[in-house]
Order: C-alpha cells, then sequence, then structure tokens
C-alpha cells in the first residue's frame, strides 16, 4: 500500500537504515496515521535512584 520495497520496509524494521523523511510519509499515508505517530514513545520515563537509607540499600523508581 505504501509502494515502498518489501526489502526497504524490512531493513527499517530490522533497525539496519532508517528511513527519510519521505519514506515516512509514505507509510504514514498507507497507514492512515500521522507522520508524528512514529516519534511517540508509550514508555513512561522512570528515574532510577539509589541511595543507602540506615545501612540498607534501595533501588526506587520514581516516575516523571
Amino acid at each position: 500500500m505504501s509502494g515502498l520495497n518489501f526489502n526497504t520496509i524490512s531493513l527499517i524494521e530490522n533497525g539496519k537504515t532508517s528511513p527519510s523523511v519521505s519514506t515516512l510519509q509514505q507509510l504514514a499515508l498507507a497507514l492512515k496515521v500521522p507522520i508524528a505517530a512514529f516519534f511517540v514513545t508509550d514508555k513512561p520515563s522512570l528515574k532510577i535512584v539509589y541511595q543507602e537509607a540506615g545501612g540498607h540499600r534501595q533501588l526506587l523508581l520514581m516516575g516523571p
């Protein structure tokens, strides 16, 4: 649907090449999503803090 070569898509999927803006636009149109969808991450960022408290080691995961 995108008009892109299967090998091109495979290389992008496997992280062996980076798509151009034009290629991203073709994929976005074929998938019917905005091009910005390729830059959105679903993972919340966590800050990992290590501290010693009362002689015990702690590893705290803190949200943004």
